[in-house]
């Protein structure tokens, strides 16, 4: 069996720069689903329809990134298409990201943000991502 991948060694970067002060990330790919039933049998048919991913980023706010949690902020005002931005499990590895040897349309759109702030700790920050186009591990 390998080694198995160790989260706390996780990074998104944007180019060649690491989004700094990130926490966690999560991407989610679905399917539509289709219904392909027919008249005269007792079970449905749900077949895959058109692929989606979607992703949250997240960690504490850092406005002095500018060349990570800056960029995603400000994608998000001007609702600018990202292409450059890689998911890590672990340091140097593999990672996730849009697909834009398959679709030189794949990228992403900073949909939203969320910023939290409490007493007991630091002021926390969530990043919605919407996919375009496919992703994939490379």
């Amino acid at each position: 069996m390998t080694d198995p991948i160790i989260g706390r060694k996780g990074t998104v970067t944007l180019a060649a720069a690491v989004i700094a002060n990130l926490a966690n990330w999560r991407i989610d790919k679905t399917s539509d689903d289709l219904d392909g039933s027919v008249f005269g049998t007792g079970w449905g048919a749900t077949l895959p329809g058109q692929q989606k991913w979607m992703a949250t980023v997240g960690g504490f706010l850092d406005m002095s990134d500018t060349t990570g949690q800056v960029v995603l902020k400000n994608a998000s005002f001007a609702g600018t298409k990202i292409t450059n931005i890689k998911f890590y499990g672990s340091a140097g590895g593999s990672f996730w990201g849009p697909d834009i040897t398959e679709d030189s349309g794949a990228g992403c759109y900073i949909g939203g943000l969320s910023i939290t702030a409490a007493m007991n700790n630091l002021v926390a920050v969530e990043y919605k991502v919407g996919g375009v186009g496919p992703v994939d591990i490379f």
